[in-house]
């Protein structure tokens, strides 16, 4: 058709008339660009589609992204100290001394408010004007915080450790303290803007009138001093932000004490740092396990336990429960019952008490990598077993490698006693089979000789301790002691219920009494196990094998609880903190009744 031209598309177009094309001819042509104009075009373009490209800064939201620095300049001790009001939102860390490098961190709030900063253009321009090479970096402001925070630890650290005489003369003043007291821990609690003092003394920590608070920067400065300058095993620095753990083995007014200290990041700015004293001289008293609270039926039971030759004896309680000075006053029986002809070697992380006429093995805990302290372990174990042992005590089951060591020490003849965190004798069966002990092995003849568990309960101060009558008619309308008054009369009815004793917490003039309580006492069940019980557990029926024991007439944990509370030993409140409610264990028996098959 005339005047349209057909495109690739097979679309109809006009075609340019005459005249058009006459039009355009003569119309002038524009000037071809220079070479330089050409260059500059190239080069705002090419500026311009960086600037559409660039990525967006990483926002640090972590502390772990915070730049390594070996020093904040912009600290109040640093050559770009700046004041409090421009802290929230700039700091200056010094990333390398050798190559000059410095990042400036600017919080991601005040980068929001303003495209062009002209505070972080003059920090910049500072810097380099004493020859640092300058990095930006963009950050919240809780890490900018987090920042100034350690710099003002770290510079109370080295004022600290300049200071470690007077911190290590208050920290020996600090123990003789805790032993006046006989407390068995020491809990110093630093947060943002407090620091407290704590003992647990009879299992109770110290509260209200009874802490000690003290100035932030005077416990840091004690943690790192002990840490860092009294700790024999350790890392090299105290880090409040990571748990750590170490020992100290020191002589404090004579006497000889190993603390084991334990420490942990508190939310949201703070620490706790734990020590757990542990005597260390030796005794002239030698500990009996009826000195303990052990009854003498199971006393008994513990001793035909340990009168087997070939086996292992397991002690399980939670931490603090006792367990360490249990087993020591077995071994110790051991060696005396054998006249010292017996050869008795424990390997611990760490030992914690003497024990007369053994050879304990400290394990060095492994600070060269992960699992190394389980190599440690295991390494002075098969070490152990080399060294002609008549009896072997590995301090801990806690993993398939030492639950593999004790199998192995066990069925090579030799008798063995080891300590594990469990809850009830079946609950060690339990533990044991997690960390790798098969059916085969737990259900044999010659392998469990006995299974102990123990708590340890406060022990009413005789002078000054309530009757339960008193008690209650004091306590007036209150559900809660009304409920645990009918759960008292379920277990001891009658008469014998006046026999029932409160604490005190006003406590007297008695030399041990201490708001009431006057020391500790093991509750425990003792199972050794006949041969019907391990066929059970051999075959996986727990449930069976502990609805059979029942059978057998010996004391529960309810059973030895409940005569402590009868002869007014124990608070009924503390018995049920650590055995659970008083009645419960007819409702456990009835359970397990229903739930076993056919014993």
């Amino acid at each position: 058709m005339f005047g349209l031209l057909k495109n690739k598309n097979k679309t109809a177009v006009p075609t340019p008339t005459r005249a058009e094309s006459t039009a355009a001819a003569v119309r002038p042509k524009a000037p071809r660009a220079t070479s330089g104009e050409r260059a500059a075009k190239g080069a705002r373009v090419g500026s311009a589609a960086k600037k559409r490209a660039a990525p967006e800064p990483v926002v640090i939201r972590r502390r772990e992204a915070i730049p390594g620095h070996e020093a904040v300049l912009s600290a109040d001790d640093g050559p770009f100290a700046l004041p409090d009001k421009l802290k929230a939102d700039y700091a200056i860390l010094l990333g390398d001394r050798k190559s000059q490098r410095v990042d400036l961190v600017i919080s991601e709030e005040s980068r929001q408010t303003s495209r062009a900063d002209p505070i972080a253009m003059t920090l910049s321009q500072r810097c380099k004007e004493k020859g640092y090479q300058v990095e930006r970096r963009i950050a919240t402001r809780d890490m900018l915080n987090i920042i100034y925070e350690a710099a003002r630890r770290r510079h109370s650290d080295e004022a600290a450790l300049r200071s470690a005489g007077q911190l290590e003369e208050k920290f020996d003043r600090l123990i003789q303290e805790a032993l006046r007291l006989k407390a068995s821990d020491i809990h110093i609690e630093v947060r943002r803007e407090t620091a407290t003092l704590r003992f647990r003394r009879n299992g109770k920590l110290a509260a209200g009138s009874h802490t000690a608070e003290w100035p932030v920067d005077v416990a840091r400065s004690m943690a790192t001093v002990i840490y860092q300058v009294i700790s024999d095993e350790k890392d090299v620095v105290f880090k409040e932000n990571e748990p750590q753990d170490s020992i100290i083995d020191r002589t404090v007014g004579g006497e000889r004490i190993r603390l084991r200290l334990a420490t942990m990041p508190a939310y949201p700015s703070g620490f706790d740092f734990v020590m757990r004293l542990l005597p260390m001289g030796q005794s002239q008293v030698a500990i009996e396990l009826s000195d303990l609270g052990y009854t003498a039926e199971q006393c008994a039971l513990i001793e035909s336990a340990m009168a087997k030759p070939v086996g292992v004896v397991v002690l399980a309680g939670t931490t603090g429960s006792g367990k360490s000075t249990s087993l020591v006053a077995m071994l110790e029986s051991r060696i005396r019952g054998f006249s010292g002809e017996i050869k008795v070697i424990t390997v611990e992380d760490p030992p914690e008490y003497v024990i007369r006429g053994a050879t304990q093995v400290p394990v060095i805990r492994g600070r060269s990598g992960e699992g190394s302290e389980k190599k440690e372990f295991a390494r002075a174990i098969r070490a152990a077993m080399r060294c002609d042992p008549d009896i072997l005590m590995i301090g801990e089951v806690r993993d398939e490698i030492s639950g593999s060591l004790l199998r192995s020490a066990v069925q090579s003849g030799h008798q063995c006693f080891t300590t594990i965190h469990a809850s009830s004798p079946f609950g060690i069966v339990g533990r044991l089979r997690h960390n790798g002990i098969g059916n085969d092995v737990l259900g044999s003849a010659d392998f469990l000789s006995g299974l102990v568990y123990q708590t340890l309960v406060p022990v009413l101060c005789p002078h000054c301790a309530i009757p339960a009558p008193a008690f209650e008619a004091a306590a007036g309308d209150d559900q809660r002691t009304a409920a645990l008054f009918t759960r008292l009369r379920a277990e001891i009815p009658g008469e014998a219920l006046a026999g029932v004793r409160f604490r005190n917490p006003e406590g007297c003039d008695a030399e041990d009494c201490r708001q009431g309580i006057a020391g500790r006492s093991v509750v425990a069940e003792v199972m050794v196990p006949d041969l019907h019980v391990l066929r059970l557990i051999g075959e996986g029926r727990d449930i069976d094998a502990e609805a059979y024991h029942r059978t057998r007439g010996q004391l529960t944990l309810h059973d030895h609880g409940l005569e402590k509370l009868r002869a007014g030993l124990c608070d009924p409140r503390d018995m049920e903190a650590k055995i659970g409610p008083i009645d419960s264990d007819r409702k456990k028996a009835a359970a397990i009744s229903l739930g076993s098959g056919d014993a």
